[in-house]
């Protein structure tokens, strides 16, 4: 009957067959609760075909055992997509009552605390992350990015610097050069000083190490860079007294910066 109502809906173009369907595949889902997933697709499809909204189907699952993270995880993908945050949270939260440890919900509810710009309650889910999978480097990742975008580049850089250490891959060395990109772009002034010159460098080397491990968008970037003179110069080491081999960026706007910057063959 379900396939009859399907098929008479495509051949006359009346919707209300589709209703009809629903019907059938509702009381059929109530005989078979246990091999729902084949009915439950086909009810989605047929919510869709009627012009209703499919989530209804999966709010009404979750809720049949708000413990089962699979039925939980369609939902709050569902509501990830219209942008239901809140009930995101809720359902988050509620799964996690009895799942505590579980990485796929912990992932969901740090993405949609970032959407609401609830940044340390992001920041403390990924750490939970980071305890759970400590080999994972994404979650250390999101919170040196986070840290960036808030103005925290101390906080930012002591992550970038770890992620580095553990796994010196090319979307590491590119976090890195961001950071301290930022922090020029937040502590220079008009006229570029030699500090603002080394810091924009220690980014390019970091942006010509990710380029050298296939990261596109760096190798443009650190062009970039060379092109418009944000990186040192002969003449710029050459007015430092004692002709040194290296240079610490000076200032207070600076002082988390703790390496320093080589003289390169020019």
């Amino acid at each position: 009957l379900s396939d009859y109502c399907k098929n008479k809906a495509k051949e006359t173009g009346q919707d209300f067959y589709y209703s009809d369907q629903i019907e059938y595949l509702e009381e059929r889902l109530s005989y078979n609760p246990d091999n729902s997933d084949d009915i439950i697709k086909a009810l989605r499809v047929a919510y869709k075909n009627a012009g209703k909204d499919a989530i209804e189907i999966d709010q009404r699952r979750w809720e049949q055992d708000e413990s089962n993270v699979n039925t939980a995880l369609i939902y709050i993908n569902e509501l990830m997509d219209i942008s239901e945050f809140d009930k995101v949270i809720e359902v988050c939260l509620t799964v996690l009552d009895d799942n505590s440890s579980n990485v796929k919900i912990l992932e969901r509810l740090a993405l949609t605390y970032l959407e609401i710009y609830e940044q340390d309650e992001a920041i403390n889910i990924y750490n939970k992350l980071i305890q759970l999978k400590p080999l994972e480097i994404k979650y250390q990742t999101k919170i040196s990015e986070i840290y960036r975008e808030t103005g925290e580049y101390g906080k930012a850089l002591k992550f970038a610097n770890k992620i580095i250490k553990k796994k010196p891959s090319a979307e590491a060395f590119f976090n890195r050069a961001t950071i301290y990109s930022a922090l020029v772009e937040y502590c220079r002034e008009d006229q570029l000083t030699m500090s603002d010159k080394a810091v924009y460098e220690m980014a390019w080397n970091d942006l010509n190490k990710a380029a050298l491990k296939g990261h596109k968008k760096s190798k443009k970037q650190s062009k970039y860079y060379e092109k418009n003179n944000l990186i040192t110069q002969f003449e710029d080491w050459f007015k430092l007294s004692g002709k040194p081999s290296t240079f610490k960026p000076k200032g207070k706007c600076y002082s988390i910066i703790k390496s320093n910057l080589k003289k390169r063959k020019f």
